[in-house]
């Protein structure tokens, strides 16, 4: 997608999740992961979102820990 179409996904994303608790986290492709390996889950839940931005085609959310986890939105340009 290009980046209108990711700033459509983060303007309606960030009201609604804004200061949502992470509670579980679904992994389905492990491969996609960056460092392969890397123990996503663990670092997600029980954070809480504090903000989300969008930085060149990646959705950002930024934790309540100062960690920033990025999304691509590959091809479907769904999240």
């Amino acid at each position: 997608p290009e980046l209108p179409e990711v700033q459509r996904v983060v303007d309606p994303l960030a009201p609604a999740v804004a200061h949502a608790l992470i509670t579980r986290v679904e992994l389905v492709r492990c491969d996609i992961l960056d460092p392969p390996g890397f123990d996503l889950a663990s670092r997600l839940v029980g954070r809480s979102i504090a903000s989300i931005t969008r930085r060149g085609k990646r959705i950002v959310l930024c934790l309540d820990s100062g960690d920033r986890w990025f999304i691509h939105l590959g091809m479907t340009g769904r999240l």
